[in-house]
């Protein structure tokens, strides 16, 4: 998604690469770009602040490929939740 003070202006996606990440966000750079009529190099030289999201992660569950996990609780620690979201009092708070 490419946003500007007046709201979003395009929105790029493309399929990820299991192997090689930047593959997949280079081309939604690519994709998203395109729909600008720029090139990726000039979005970028343009950009103040690059943040990208994947599905990686619900791919890995979706597919059943993920290793085994397991989130060990302790009674009288209950920062441990708060190190689970990143170590953020408040995760869904975007603008701090």
């Amino acid at each position: 998604m490419i946003a500007d003070r007046t709201g979003i202006v395009a929105i790029g996606k493309a399929l990820m690469d299991p192997g090689q990440n930047f593959l997949g966000v280079a081309a939604a750079i690519g994709d998203a770009a395109s729909r600008l009529g720029k090139s990726a190099e000039t979005l970028l030289g343009e950009t103040d602040l690059f943040i990208y999201g994947t599905t990686r992660s619900t791919n890995a569950i979706v597919t059943q490929c993920t290793a085994r996990t397991a989130m060990l609780l302790t009674a009288g620690f209950p920062d441990i939740l708060v190190y689970r979201q990143g170590g953020k009092l408040n995760p869904h708070q975007l603008d701090v």
